[in-house]
């Protein structure tokens, strides 16, 4: 199993860059897995896009097979924000080797 890192909880009012909240650096290889019912968008790049962006990933309900990402070696910084109105979601992000 690879190493877990504390839980982070992101709304919808500003993107959140998980390699900084996380520690995890730009470029490293990691998961993130969606541990809500409310369903978060991830985006790779090295500022946000805008709060009404469609740009991204989604990453669907706890239920679902598409509830987590792989960020691959090289990427650049990756953000998350909940994609329902008034509702947060929370993140596990755990190193992969």
């Amino acid at each position: 199993m690879s190493q877990t890192l504390p839980d982070i909880y992101v709304d919808d009012t500003a993107w959140v860059d998980v390699n900084t909240v996380s520690g995890v650096a730009v470029g490293d290889k990691f998961r993130i897995t969606l541990k809500t019912g409310v369903w978060c968008r991830l985006y790779e790049g090295n500022t946000p896009p805008s709060l009404d962006s469609k740009l991204g990933e989604i990453l669907t309900d706890k239920r679902n097979p598409n509830n987590f990402a792989t960020i691959p070696v090289g990427s650049l910084k990756i953000w998350a924000l909940s994609s329902q109105v008034g509702r947060s979601v929370r993140l596990l992000v755990q190193e992969v080797a």
